[in-house]
């Protein structure tokens, strides 16, 4: 397993991004590791290649799960940039006590300089976080990339929508 947390995330990524897609419940289990099948008697995905090249009769292979698992991925991240989620919104709130101060700005610059290095490791570019073309048409998603690039750039994503206040649910009996 890679020491470097970029590379560890995408392998995280991964797996449960294969483990839904075979329907397998990865919040029934205490981790990812154990989410994917048969992790613990193979190598990564050679458990899981077995068990698909068995139940669909086609022949499954690590790479051809990784490629799997990028399309599925990156099809998600794709649908989000015409949400208008870009890479700005790709970072979880500061803690109140460290925002503003020294640490904070450290871990922001450290967090801002391991975002980059994912996006190049994803195929997006570093700047908006968004797949480029290239990275498109090589995993087979050319049609996605002339929809993204045809009616973009998308409207930025400001939040969930909210409803009025009078539509929230309010009043009536508890048990």
């Amino acid at each position: 397993m890679s020491q470097n947390p970029v590379e560890g995330l995408t392998i995280s990524e991964r797996a449960t991004t294969l483990t839904d897609s075979i329907g397998r419940c990865k919040g029934a289990v205490n981790s990812w590791a154990c989410a994917v099948p048969l992790v613990w008697k193979y190598p990564l995905w050679n458990g899981l290649a077995k068990l698909l090249t068995a139940a669909k009769g086609m022949d499954f292979d690590d790479a051809r799960l990784v490629e799997a698992a990028d399309r599925i991925y990156t099809l998600e991240r794709a649908f989000n940039v015409r949400q208008g989620i870009t890479k700005k919104h790709d970072r979880l709130p500061q803690k109140p006590d460290v925002k503003g101060t020294r640490q904070g700005k450290e871990e922001l610059k450290k967090h801002e300089e391991l975002l980059t290095e994912y996006c190049k490791l994803h195929g997006y570019d570093p700047t908006t976080g968004i797949p480029t073309r290239k990275w498109l048409k090589q995993i087979g998603l050319k049609y996605v990339a002339d929809e993204l690039f045809a009616h973009g750039p998308y409207s930025e994503w400001n939040g969930p929508t909210l409803w009025s206040l009078d539509r929230y649910p309010h009043g009536g009996a508890r048990a």
